[in-house]
């Protein structure tokens, strides 16, 4: 009985684990490489913001891949860019700026300790995406811009800082 009992529990914990690796199964989250580039910063980079070309978009949607409230729009596996941080700072902004006005954007960013930090719409008026980091811990910071809607890919800036009244 005791056998069971563990090997029952054995079981639903692996099915658990299971079901988060294969929502997530979908993003590539080891990888050193990106749509956009590595970008490597540190604390007191300059000229900040750092200002990035990427185009959102891609076959995946995020929203079934329980990566936790606010992830969605449509993405690639691969990340858009990944930022190498390094030092001291108070907060990160990561945002995307849409070229056009009023393109619907999402960001998704994975920090150093697995964690996803998810973001839509600024405002109502402001459908660009932005997402702050307290306290960034260095590591890698792997970014994904999507698209609120399946097949749009929408040109912009993705937008890197440490000043709080930078907003895309």
């Amino acid at each position: 009985m005791l056998k069971k009992m563990i090997l029952g529990g054995l079981l639903v914990s692996l099915a658990m684990v299971s079901g988060v690796a294969l929502a997530q199964a979908g993003l590539t989250t080891d990888g050193s490489t990106a749509n956009f580039g590595v970008h490597s910063l540190r604390a007191g980079f300059t000229p900040d913001p750092k200002e990035i070309a990427v185009t959102s978009g891609g076959s995946l949607d995020a929203s079934g891949m329980s990566l936790g409230a606010g992830c969605r729009g449509h993405v690639t596996a691969q990340p858009d860019a990944i930022v190498r941080w390094r030092g001291s700072s108070s907060n990160l902004r990561i945002g995307f700026r849409a070229n056009t006005a009023g393109e619907d954007t999402t960001i998704i960013v994975r920090d150093p300790r697995g964690r996803y930090h998810c973001h839509d719409d600024v405002s109502s008026d402001n459908r660009n995406p932005i997402v702050d980091i307290a306290s960034p811990r260095a590591g890698r910071y792997r970014v994904w811009v999507g698209s609120y809607t399946a097949g749009e890919n929408v040109s912009g800036k993705l937008l890197i800082t440490e000043l709080g009244t930078v907003t895309p």
